[in-house]
């Protein structure tokens, strides 16, 4: 594995455009922009200005977290990035320290911060993710699909657009404490 060298962005969408544009020209490999709602703007949002403005600089999150995002829409989210940035984007993940701080929470369990990375992968492939793993994430008195009588009712959980010409949108986990960093792979 080479070295690269990242940079921290800010995702306000005035802001994340020139900061990548800098850091390109700087010969950073990357930036991240944070994921924090209270502290910035959307970091998608933000990325995909930055992949406007640059031609090589790797994009991503610094990171999101598995309580203010939903697997689905993250996935979806960042692959939209990776298309716009035309394969550069990453997706970091974490516990979500100072996202969740700032709405009054601890960071996400480890077992919902695995379950997360788990799903999210799976959608990033293009593969199919059964309801039952999305139970987690469903919102209170939600019925499911199988209930309402829908013809041609979805049998999984799919991003159906992915383009097949990139890759997918690499995955790293940000974590710190035992459980954690073995997660990581550390």
């Amino acid at each position: 594995m080479a070295l690269e060298i990242w940079t921290v962005g800010i995702s306000h969408v005035a802001v994340a455009p020139r900061a990548a544009a800098r850091a390109e020209a700087q010969g950073f490999d990357g930036m991240v922009v944070v994921d924090s709602q209270n502290l910035a703007g959307d970091p998608f949002v933000g990325l995909a200005l930055a992949a406007r403005e640059t031609s090589t600089l790797h994009l991503g999150t610094g990171v999101t977290n598995p309580a203010t995002r939903h697997p689905a829409a993250a996935a979806a989210a960042i692959a939209s990035v990776h298309v716009a940035s035309g394969g550069r984007a990453h997706l970091g993940i974490g516990r979500g320290d100072s996202a969740l701080a700032h709405l009054g929470m601890a960071p996400a369990p480890v077992a919902e911060l695995e379950r997360f990375v788990r799903v999210t992968r799976s959608y990033l492939r293009g593969d199919g993710v059964s309801f039952d793993d999305l139970r987690p994430y469903e919102r209170d008195g939600a019925r499911p699909v199988d209930v309402l009588g829908l013809a041609n009712a979805p049998e999984d959980s799919r991003l159906h657009w992915l383009p097949r010409d990139l890759p997918p949108v690499p995955v790293e986990v940000v974590a710190t404490g035992p459980k954690a960093l073995a997660l990581a792979g550390a």
